[in-house]
């Protein structure tokens, strides 16, 4: 009998419960596997106060380039931009990436960036990005490609994340 054994029943259940979302291989490397809870807001806990002003600005936000959200950890920046994304933005498609230091490598990244530009629907078929799949070596060719897919989307997109 082995005495090492690799993972506890109880790891190989929590793994369970957390469907993944397989990004399509590129034919370079293994598949990348990205979990369905960072493709998708947190619901607001019971209880939680909206503040209109926080949204009013949220929505304000949507409609420039970019904006950098920036607090201290448990300050609410999470929740205060899910609820305004539970609102049904004004602007254009939505699109929701939870990150962390292990979502920095380029491959992992932009895979999660265009798995949410997708499935907000902000994506046409005949957009590059419909089906541009990242390999193990991103390059600047991938970043121009990813960068001008998105310049030519149909409308706005909030990604969130």
């Amino acid at each position: 009998m082995n005495a090492e054994r690799p993972h506890s029943d109880a790891t190989i259940r929590k793994r369970r419960t957390q469907p993944a979302v397989h990004a399509p291989n590129s034919g370079e490397g293994a598949p990348t596997y990205l979990l369905e809870a960072k493709l998708a807001p947190p619901r607001p806990p019971t209880g939680f106060v909206v503040r209109p002003r926080v949204s009013a600005m949220f929505e304000a936000a949507a409609a420039r380039p970019l904006t950098v959200v920036s607090a201290g950890p448990g300050w609410g920046k999470t929740l205060a931009a899910a609820a305004w994304a539970a609102s049904g933005p004004a602007v254009g498609k939505l699109a929701w990436v939870s990150l962390d230091e292990g979502d920095s490598e380029p491959r992992l990244f932009w895979s999660y960036v265009l798995t949410a530009l997708r499935r907000s629907g902000a994506v046409p078929l005949e957009n590059d990005l419909a089906e541009l799949v990242p390999g193990p070596a991103v390059d600047e060719e991938i970043i121009r490609r990813i960068l001008y897919g998105i310049s030519q989307l149909p409308e706005p997109v909030a990604r969130v994340g």
